[in-house]
């Protein structure tokens, strides 16, 4: 789990190097997704979620892997 602070109202992408399960809680609130996805062929992204999000601060948690060297990225959806 990390904390991540979003500037502003936007869609914003998790991306991950293996699909694994990704939630974005507000507080104890689920975020809903707006899209998910898997990465181009070769590209080492194993999943993309993408979330509308608002200016706050919010908690990432990722599971169903061993995380311990997965990359993970988080960006403004395009």
């Amino acid at each position: 789990m990390f904390v991540v602070a979003v500037p502003v109202k936007a869609r914003y992408r998790v991306a991950l190097g293996a699909p694994a399960w990704t939630d974005v809680l507000t507080g104890t609130a689920p975020v809903v997704a707006a899209a998910h996805g898997h990465g181009p062929m070769c590209s080492g992204v194993g999943k993309m979620v993408d979330f509308d999000l608002e200016p706050d601060r919010y908690m990432i948690q990722i599971s169903g892997r061993d995380l311990a060297n997965m990359p993970i990225m988080i960006t403004r959806a395009p």
